[in-house]
């Protein structure tokens, strides 16, 4: 569903995504956003030539940037106070209770945290910044595992079950809980088509060789086979 709301000359989107659903947005100089489940993504319908293009994003969504002739500014603001700064590019931001990160895979973009610019980093393709707790830090990661989801897949690379879950939460709004601790951190490598939160489940159970129990909705059981 999509929220609109005038505030003066200006109109504000706001658009959501349920869980488990994705959505892409074409935005008023022909960017694209492709929106992850249960996320949020704000921005004014009329962008003037002479201002910043502005975007407000919570949760996870995959952004491939204009760039334009006289070289506006394309700003993704997101929680953590983390602004993420381009003319052209295509990158992935996600913005969660636990953190925010930005993976850059084409341009290159600007990163600010807070008032702090004096402290920007900057991004080259393949590089993820995560920033917690006004903290960020930076490295060289597979981009496949930060951007499949656009394509209705998870791709995981030594993805550990207890990380899983809390994409399971994040994105799908299941609560997981292990009945068995060492569960946790088994490895997950691959990849699993994403079509629902159960393709999901299926896999993990069929993978690890483990009982996965739904036991409402939102409320889903890892633990060991019984014997």
């Amino acid at each position: 569903p999509e929220i609109v709301t005038e505030v003066a000359a200006n109109t504000v989107q706001e658009v959501r995504t349920n869980y488990g659903e994705r959505l892409t947005i074409t935005l008023p100089d022909q960017s694209s956003v492709v929106l992850n489940g249960n996320s949020k993504l704000r921005y004014n319908t009329n962008w003037s030539s002479s201002s910043d293009r502005e975007v407000w994003i919570d949760g996870e969504g995959f952004f491939a940037v204009q760039h334009t002739l006289n070289h506006q500014k394309f700003v993704a603001h997101t929680r953590e106070g983390l602004d993420v700064e381009v003319l052209g590019t295509k990158f992935n931001v996600k913005s969660r209770e636990h953190g925010s990160e930005v993976l850059l895979t084409e341009g290159k973009v600007k990163l600010n945290v807070g008032d702090r610019n004096d402290d920007a980093v900057y991004l080259e393709p393949g590089e993820l910044a995560r920033v917690k707790e006004n903290k960020m830090s930076k490295r060289v990661v597979e981009d496949k595992q930060y951007t499949s989801w656009v394509r209705s897949k998870l791709y995981f690379d030594q993805m550990t079950l207890e990380e899983l879950a809390q994409i399971l939460h994040d994105t799908y709004g299941l609560n997981v809980s292990f009945k068995n601790d060492e569960l946790k951190s088994r490895q997950l490598s691959g990849e699993i088509s994403s079509a629902t939160a159960d393709d999901i489940l299926f896999a993990i159970a069929e993978t690890f060789n483990i009982q996965v129990t739904r036991t409402t909705n939102e409320t889903v059981i890892f633990s060991l086979k019984a014997e």
